[in-house]
């Protein structure tokens, strides 16, 4: 039921725990423009109050499979379909997505409600400015219109675990849209302290008209004074520069207290100058050349892995604490060609959290895989090389070793086979 500035929404289907807190607000939505001269219910209609149109679907076919919204459809004369829909006080009927039906007086797009016989006035008061709002999302309308009605219900004590019991979301959720309640400037909290320590009780304040200005959190001292938390638009700033910053890939730096104090018998290690190694490493591998070819960015990361690989304390591959001697050993054989072959291999550093400390795994593995397969080969070689050497040098060949009889035996058939064709070509027979 519609007035000019409030909805009468009907509570039944806000005390219902089983419907979600979006499904209840899409279910408040359509109730406000019920009665309204002119408008035709389609979902283009109804999108631009809702926070995308993935929310609108899945809040419309909860109305549906919960029985509070009827569809109905038919052919008219002209062959074009007409859309007609029931608004329900309490589910009733076999829910269904769609019904047809052979005839009906009713325009495409009308919505009425249908009451229930004995509960008509069981509603709860909403704005319709809340309703039709393009930047609240439904579960927000939901939840504001739960805990108006719930307010209403004399002697009812208002707190977040009791309002839960009426909504279908769980604990973390709910907590989740609670929140963006206040954030939204539509329900202030006030604490008072309760006479004993680190005890308060909570007192709430539901707005019909967003307020972003007063803070959502006040605090009663037990002496009179009064102190809040940041204002509303003050947290939504900073919220909006950490997502920028986070977005950006920057990272905020962080004051932390030292936790941990180091033994004085540990011994320590000796610094060494990252900017004089860091020259030292890029004139190993001629970082002036893979830039040209990869880019700076990417050959400055390989300079700051390999700098890292060679000269941190500790540093875990695949899960394990690889020595520092190691480490420096793979890094001293480290070339120009080999890196360049391992970045013409296409690795995408986009997604990894520390491009610097995945590349620097991807960098050892790669060039311990390459030492392991010069090993090999030089091995190979090694071996194959030494008899061609002893010959050089003079050395006798090695005699093979003596044949087994069955092999002697198998040589004699196979002389014999040949003798007898040759002597039958001599004869001109046919072989």
């Amino acid at each position: 039921m519609m007035n000019n500035s409030f909805t009468l929404g009907y509570a039944h289907a806000l005390r219902d725990a089983t419907l979600s807190l979006s499904g209840k607000g899409l279910y408040l939505v359509l109730s406000s423009f019920i009665g309204m001269p002119g408008w035709a219910l389609t979902k283009a209609a109804l999108e631009p109050y809702c926070e995308s149109h993935y929310a609108l679907e899945k809040a419309w076919r909860e109305l549906q499979d919960r029985g509070y919204l009827k569809h109905y459809c038919m052919i008219d004369s002209r062959g074009a379909f007409v859309h007609s829909y029931e608004l329900m006080q309490e589910p009733s009927g076999t829910p269904a997505r769609m019904t047809y039906v052979a005839s009906m007086d009713r325009e495409n797009g009308d919505l009425h409600m249908v009451l229930s016989s004995e509960k008509k006035r069981d509603f709860v008061r909403v704005p319709n400015a809340l309703l039709r709002s393009q930047t609240l999302p439904l579960a927000v309308k939901g939840l504001f219109s739960v805990v108006a009605h719930l307010a209403g219900i004399p002697n009812f004590s208002l707190n977040p675990d009791g309002i839960r019991s009426f909504c279908k979301e769980k604990a973390k959720h709910f907590a989740t849209l609670w929140r963006a309640l206040k954030l939204f400037g539509l329900l202030k909290q006030h604490r008072h302290p309760a006479g004993m320590d680190c005890h308060f009780s909570y007192e709430y304040e539901l707005l019909d008209t967003p307020d972003t200005d007063a803070p959502y959190l006040v605090n009663h001292r037990a002496d009179g004074s009064v102190s809040s938390s940041r204002t509303i638009a003050d947290y939504i700033s900073s919220a909006a520069s950490r997502l920028k910053a986070w977005l950006s890939g920057a990272k905020q730096e962080k004051n932390r207290r030292k936790n941990i104090v180091r033994k004085a018998d540990a011994p320590l290690a000796p610094a060494v100058h990252t900017d004089k190694r860091a020259d030292e490493m890029r004139r190993q591998i001629d970082a002036d050349r893979l830039s040209e070819r990869f880019g700076p960015q990417a050959a400055n990361l390989v300079v700051k892995a390999l700098t890292s690989l060679a000269g941190a304390q500790t540093v875990k591959v695949g899960g394990a604490d690889v020595p520092q001697e190691e480490r420096q050993a793979v890094v001293e054989r480290v070339t120009h060609a080999a890196v360049a072959a391992i970045l013409s291999q296409g690795l995408d550093l986009s997604r990894a959290k520390n491009p610097a400390a995945y590349l620097r795994s991807v960098l050892y593995t790669a060039l311990t895989q390459q030492t392991e397969s010069e090993k090999q080969i030089a091995a190979w070689h090694a071996k194959w090389d030494k008899p061609k050497q002893d010959l050089i040098a003079g050395a006798a060949e090695p005699s093979e070793p003596p044949l087994a009889d069955w092999e002697l035996a198998w040589l004699a058939q196979v002389k014999d086979r040949r003798e007898r064709r040759r002597a039958a070509i001599a004869r001109g027979e046919e072989v």
